[in-house]
Formats: C-alpha cells, structure tokens, sequence
C-alpha cells in the first residue's frame, strides 16, 4: 500500500467489485458439487477456470 499506482488500481477494482452482482447457487453435495461447477464452466466458458491443477 505504499505504492501510489498500487493504491489506485486496488481501490479502482474494490469500486468495480462493488458495483458487481451476483447469484449463486447452494449445492451441499460435494460431488454433485463437483459436477455442477465442471458444468457450469464448460457452458460458460470461463477463462480462468481450466481446472489445470498440476
């Protein structure tokens, strides 16, 4: 937090964060868990979630 361009672009994404919405879905099951968060990136697309863990 002591450098000033840090600073600004920190509390620029806290503004954006806060302006988000979101939803979200309560699955206990840990597999079906599992599945549905596979699902869910696959039909989406997310591009920061390519379950690449090694």
């Amino acid at each position: 937090m002591l450098n000033p361009e840090f600073v600004a672009a920190f509390m620029e994404a806290k503004a954006r964060i806060r302006r988000m919405s979101f939803r979200y879905v309560s699955e206990p099951n840990p597999t079906r868990q599992a599945l549905l968060e596979a699902y869910v990136c696959i039909v989406l697309q997310t591009p920061y979630n390519d379950f690449d863990t090694h």
